[in-house]
């Protein structure tokens, strides 16, 4: 949603939610235009990641991204084992607004934007974190935040994942920054995914 997100970035609530009929009736006439170059980027590489992924268990999609950690935890096992994140996403999700020191941080529940920090407390051995972002993604974070991740990479290249190999992929269909007429596009990708790595 690049080219058209800060239309309504402001809009999305604390939960990760959005009011359409509201920003319609703010906008009204308005459409949301989509970079559908970028979502084809995403469905090649998602193809071609989750057709090597050894279990269908170990993909899971979701409608928000506080979900990752439960089942990393409770479902993936990652425990104390060592990790990296790969996060394909507008935003870097490592804490907005109050989020200046550590103890601030910590007194905060786990969100969609503060999970990408948040998984440290949980699963301790978190080795690196890497944000493939948008051009125009807000880039601004605090320095105690930067302390507080491990290594970290921002990049708006999606080929530095190109030599990876995944062991999980999580994708969320974020409702509050996709508009209602691109949903077909998630569950597309999802169901097609679903296809491929249960095959």
């Amino acid at each position: 949603m690049a080219p058209s997100i800060v239309a309504y970035n402001s809009f999305a609530q604390g939960g990760g939610s959005n009011d359409w009929d509201v920003i319609h009736a703010l906008m009204p006439g308005v459409t949301f235009k989509a970079d559908m170059d970028k979502y084809f980027q995403l469905v090649v590489y998602l193809s071609n990641i989750c057709s090597k992924l050894p279990d269908p268990k170990r993909f899971l999609t979701s409608s928000s991204h506080d979900i990752l950690v439960q089942c990393m935890i409770n479902d993936w096992k990652i425990g104390k084992r060592p990790y990296h994140i790969f996060n394909i996403d507008h935003h870097h999700d490592c804490g907005y607004g109050d989020c200046l020191d550590y103890d601030k941080f910590k007194q905060q529940p786990l969100t969609c934007a503060n999970w990408a920090l948040k998984v440290k407390e949980k699963c301790p051995n978190y080795q690196s974190y890497t944000w493939i972002k948008n051009d125009n993604s807000d880039t601004q974070i605090s320095e105690d935040i930067l302390d507080m991740l491990p290594t970290h990479i921002f990049s708006s290249d999606i080929s530095v994942i190109n030599y990876v190999n995944f062991d999980y992929v999580f994708m969320c269909s974020s409702p509050g920054w996709t508009p209602p007429n691109y949903m077909p596009l998630f569950d597309a990708l999802r169901f097609s995914l679903e296809k491929l790595i249960n095959k």
